[in-house]
């Protein structure tokens, strides 16, 4: 209910309260006038006529009928009785004492929606402030109180309305620079392959040879094939950070996960002599997306193969316990520096630079492993190889 509402109906029970009692007094003091009045009528009476006092007595204790006694004198009723000093004084207080009480109602009320309107006015205008530096860029105010009133309400929700208004301009903005850096990052990317390739081309020109032509030529399906996978790549992650992903859901058995992230890379394996090592329940499975995982781990296990040199290992362990599903990767390669470690996530970010790959693996990895609310822990040391743990949290219920 509206606070001027309640004021109002508040200071009317008060008034007429007070106007009862107001009443009542003067109805009491009016007796007492009465009481005096005929009490001197009566010494009057009795000074004069000692011998009446009985009479007096009776009369005044008796229903008597006096209707018409005063008429015989010309009296007529309550309105004729202004000759009587008593009734004169009487009239004259009820209408002073009313009107003085109404006005002081009237101006009381009008006193209050005044400061009202005042008070309101000045809320509306503070808004009104507030609507302007929020149009201007300026969030930083707080118009949010915690009275229990209609504008107050209206306040709290225009700043629930600001909030989200810039967390949109935030997410707009990082948007936009998300793009140009993203775009960067890919002129940047392709042009070393598309370099190459014109130099490549331009040597093929001139190049009589058949058995260097063809080698050209193979160098020039690399870059291509590079270029594909480049693109392929940048496509899938501009998916992922577009938050337009939705993820697939089945109970996946985790041994065939893996066995099917590792079939992409197998030739490069048995061409680099490495050992790949699979421990684990074989029913062990889990609810997940079986493609984005599958490139999660693929992801993992090419970043494994490229640090690892020829003659080395990669062990794979997986385990499920209450909390969680683990898989482990550890590789023998030539390891990370510990300062370096909580940069191979970031986008287009290689450790070794002269490495073949374009850095952006190990990011998709760790942006589809948080979409399915896992998270990966790295160890590792130079020389000694490296170990990605990734650890999909299981629902509590």
């Amino acid at each position: 209910m509206n606070k001027l509402y309640i004021k109002t109906t508040i200071i009317f029970i008060i008034f007429l309260i007070l106007g009862l009692i107001l009443n009542f007094h003067m109805y009491k003091q009016h007796e007492e006038e009465l009481y005096n009045s005929n009490n001197k009528i009566i010494a009057n009476i009795l000074l004069k006529h000692p011998e009446l006092k009985e009479e007096v007595i009776s009369i005044m204790t008796t229903d008597v009928d006096t209707e018409n006694v005063l008429r015989e004198y010309g009296i007529d009723e309550y309105s004729d009785l202004s000759f009587i000093k008593e009734n004169n004084s009487y009239k004259q207080k009820i209408i002073y004492y009313n009107l003085s009480y109404f006005l002081i109602f009237i101006i009381t009320n009008y006193i209050i929606v005044i400061f009202n309107n005042y008070k309101l006015n000045k809320e509306i205008t503070k808004i009104n402030k507030y609507m302007d530096k929020v149009l201007n860029g300026d969030y930083s105010i707080d118009i949010r109180d915690y009275n229990e009133n209609k504008l107050s309400l209206l306040k709290n929700d225009l700043y629930k309305l600001v909030v989200r208004l810039k967390k949109q301009n935030e997410k707009e903005l990082n948007d936009k620079l998300y793009l140009k850096d993203f775009l960067s990052d890919i002129s940047h990317q392709l042009k070393t392959p598309l370099t190459s390739m014109y130099v490549i081309n331009d040597i093929l020109e001139k190049e009589e040879d058949k058995l260097k032509r063809k080698e050209f030529l193979i160098k020039n399906k690399l870059q291509l094939e590079r270029i594909e996978w480049l693109i392929s790549s940048l496509l899938k992650m501009a998916t992922i950070e577009s938050g337009t992903t939705k993820l697939l859901k089945t109970n996946v058995n985790i041994k065939d996960l893996i066995n099917k992230s590792l079939q992409p890379i197998n030739i490069r394996l048995e061409l680099k002599d490495i050992n790949i090592n699979i421990e684990g329940n074989k029913n062990i499975t889990f609810n997940l997306d079986f493609n984005w995982m599958r490139e999660a781990l693929l992801n993992i296990l090419k970043n494994a193969y490229e640090y690892t040199p020829y003659g080395g290992s990669i062990n794979i362990n997986y385990e499920d316990n209450p909390l969680y599903l683990m898989i482990k990767i550890t590789d023998s390669g030539i390891g990370i520096n510990k300062n370096e470690i909580k940069n191979i996530f970031k986008r287009f970010y290689k450790v070794n630079k002269d490495s073949d790959g374009v850095g952006i693996g190990l990011n998709m990895a760790s942006k589809i492993i948080e979409m399915h609310d896992g998270k990966i822990i790295v160890t590792s040391k130079p020389n000694l190889g490296t170990t990605f743990e990734i650890r999909l949290y299981k629902k509590v219920i």
